[in-house]
Formats: C-alpha cells, structure tokens, sequence
C-alpha cells in the first residue's frame, strides 16, 4: 500500500503518468480533441504504458485556458463503467483504489457519491453523480456523453503544475507582511507555484529576493519574477446583503504572454487588506488599483 509521496510519485511513473512534460509536448504524442464533442470542453486522450489500480489506459487531461500548454498537467481524470449502475461503479473504483492507497475519506456531499486520498501534494478522488439528486441542474454533457449519469470519474491532481525547479525555503527573504489576524495568505498560483526542498515556517510570508516575489508557506513557494508583474488590485466588497469582505491580488504577464492572476490575501472585513496592499504595490513598484463592489449574490 501507498503511504508516502514518494511511493506514490514511484507508482505513477511506473505507470506512466507526466507531471513534469508540458501539455504543448505532450499534445504532439496525444494530439488534442473536444470531450465527447463538447465544444467547451478539449482533452488530451493520455495513454499510460501500465494500468492504475486497474483502470483503463485511456486518461483525459483537460485544457480550458491558453496558459495551459506551457504547464504540465494539473489534472488527470478516468471516466469508470464497468456495468450500468452508477453506484455499483462507484463502490467498484472505490474498491480497486483501496489496496493500493488505503481507505481514504468519505466525503459528505448531498447529490454526489464521493471518496478522497490526500498524499502528499496530490489528491486522488472519486466522485458519480445520481441524476436524481441533480435534475435541476444544467450539464453540458447531457445529450453527448452517454455515461454521463452512470460514471465514476476518478481524478488524480497535484496541489499545482510541477513547472519550477524546487525553492530553497531557508534562503533570507526581506519580508514584507506575514499572514494575521483579518486576513490569510494565498500560496496556490498554477503558473508560479513550486515544492520546497526544505520546510518552509509554519506561518506564510511575504517578501523579496532575487528580482521575485515571494509568497513562501511551509510546503510550497509562490516565485513571481517581478518582471512579469503589471498592477497589484485590491478588491473591496462593502457592507450589503453581506457582511463585506477584501482581496489582494497581482496582475502578471506569465512567460512574456499570458496575462494571469494571481491571489496574493484574502480579507475578513473591507478594510483588512488597507494596510498591506501599498506595502507590496511600492516593493514590486507598480500601481495599485483599487476595486470597490456592494457584497451581494
């Protein structure tokens, strides 16, 4: 049984999964196709070389923005119906995952069937839909993807793209601000995140070096070249149907070509992020722009 990340990044290697290979390369292998003809929805028809907790060959790695190609895959998903029962499919891939990485967590949702593993920095889950408990909901598939209803889909997802060398967490930063009370920290960018080599403090910080960034937590790194930022933002959501909240994010323009967002904090009441947001716009040196919306649905 699989019981650490490295056991577990073995097995996927072994079966032939890639997380370090950007999609654009591995487009050229498994060329690209609308899901089930959906136009909204494109895939790479992934082949691995062996079976996964005895699953089929064929894995779907889904693209939904431009920025995608130029990162490896965050996402890799099996459509599972061995019969034409959906519960049935669901307790079978349940079953076929167990031996290989333990009982997981049952999670409760009230129109899905649902089972997680958290190893690492991955997730691996399975999740069937009963039609009857999502009549009054619109999908896509309904009318393209004859399974739709009787699925298992099994994802298995790193926390974020593999792209960046690994981050020297006990390297100096010049700090800015730390996560505190009113307001938490955000260290989950897909296009800049990477892994520590070491621990990083169990609180995260924000600071400088090297001409970057820096978002640091204890796992991971947010590493933004501060060449690639454009404008800080914050969003202020005042009192209204709600209580009001704020947010903190930057603008950049990943590789010279993709203009991504990038959350920075996250803010208990309007004013939570007052102070902190000049502290990053003078230190990247670049506007700030303040956003201001009622707090309503």
């Amino acid at each position: 049984m699989v019981t650490s990340e490295p056991q577990l990044l073995a097995l996927f290697e072994s079966c032939g999964f890639d997380f370090t290979a950007t999609v654009r390369d591995i487009a050229v292998r498994f060329p690209q196709e609308l899901d089930w003809g959906v136009p909204s929805s494109v895939v790479l028809p992934f082949q691995l070389t062996q079976p996964f907790a005895g699953f089929g060959p064929i894995w779907k790695v889904p693209v939904s923005r431009e920025v995608d190609f130029d990162l490896p895959p965050a996402t890799y998903f099996y459509e599972f119906h061995p019969t034409d029962d959906m519960k049935t499919n669901f307790d079978r891939a349940v079953g076929q995952l167990t031996p290989v990485l333990g009982e997981g967590q049952v999670t409760s949702a009230s129109n899905a069937f649902e089972r997680t593993w958290r190893i690492g920095l991955f997730t691996i889950r399975v999740i069937a839909w009963p039609k009857e408990k999502n009549a009054m909901y619109s999908n896509a598939y309904e009318g393209h993807n004859p399974y739709l209803w009787i699925d298992a889909k099994i994802y298995v997802r790193p926390d974020f793209p593999f792209a960046h060398p690994t981050e020297d967490a006990a390297q100096p930063l010049h700090e800015l601000f730390t996560a505190a009370p009113g307001y938490t920290l955000v260290s989950a960018s897909p296009a800049y995140t990477r892994r520590n080599r070491v621990p990083g403090r169990d609180t995260v910080v924000v600071g400088t070096r090297d001409d970057a960034l820096i978002i640091r937590a204890e796992d991971r790194s947010v590493r933004i070249p501060l060449g690639e930022i454009q404008l800080v933002v914050l969003t202020r959501l005042t009192p209204a149907q709600f209580s009001g909240s704020s947010s903190l994010s930057l603008n950049a323009l990943f590789l010279g070509r993709h203009h991504v967002s990038v959350a920075i904090a996250n803010g208990d009441q309007t004013d939570s992020l007052d102070r902190v947001a000049p502290i990053l716009a003078a230190a990247v040196a670049k506007p700030l722009t303040v956003k201001e919306y009622p707090d309503v649905k």
